[in-house]
């Protein structure tokens, strides 16, 4: 069995399941694991394991750094107009990501 994982951990993977535009049901069923077992994981009936986040971020990893968006960090110094444009255009790719994956979901009109 797996070892639990930190709570940090946790509150990762919860805030990068919440990037995702799937419902638990798909989730699950790319995790290759039942629903209910995915959903006993989610509402705490059983604890987070690495094993579990294996699973998750082998089905979701590369999805979700697609859609993750770099947290700003304090600068003592203003950001210059470079360091603003290479942000607006990561925020930008992100976006075509985001928009992407929800034509994935919604398929064609």
């Amino acid at each position: 069995m797996s070892q639990p994982v930190s709570d940090d951990r946790k509150a990762k993977f919860h805030q990068d399941r919440g990037l995702l535009l799937y419902n638990d049901v798909d989730i699950a069923q790319r995790m290759a694991m039942d629903k209910s077992n995915y959903s006993s994981y989610i509402n705490g009936r059983k604890t987070i394991t690495n094993n579990f986040l294996r699973k998750f971020y082998t089905a979701f990893g590369e999805e979700i750094n697609k859609l993750s968006v770099p947290e700003l960090r304090e600068r003592q110094e203003p950001a210059s107009s470079q360091t603003e444009l290479e942000l607006l255009k990561s925020m930008d790719n992100r976006l075509a990501a985001i928009l992407e994956a929800l034509n994935k979901l919604v398929g064609p009109e």
